[in-house]
């Protein structure tokens, strides 16, 4: 838990690091890797603001679509 509090210390002091996945949200949001585990995150907040942590070996599509739009990832729009 010390890792990980002292890698979101650092992303909040550096805010833009990681990358955007288009296949798992809209521009908004920003994932960045730690250890195993995919945190997701909105930059443009004030404070930065942590949307999910989640292991890197889940079905990440599904967790993100129910996590961030609310609905499962196969449902019809």
């Amino acid at each position: 838990m010390e890792r990980l509090y002292a890698a979101f210390t650092r992303l909040a002091e550096t805010p833009g690091l990681g990358h955007h996945r288009e296949d798992l949200a809209d521009p908004r949001h920003r994932f960045w890797t730690v250890f195993s585990y995919v945190t997701a995150y909105r930059d443009e907040t004030s404070p930065l603001q942590i949307i999910a942590v989640v292991h890197g070996a889940r079905q990440l599509e599904a967790f993100f679509q129910h996590r961030i739009y609310g609905k499962a990832a196969d449902a019809a729009e």
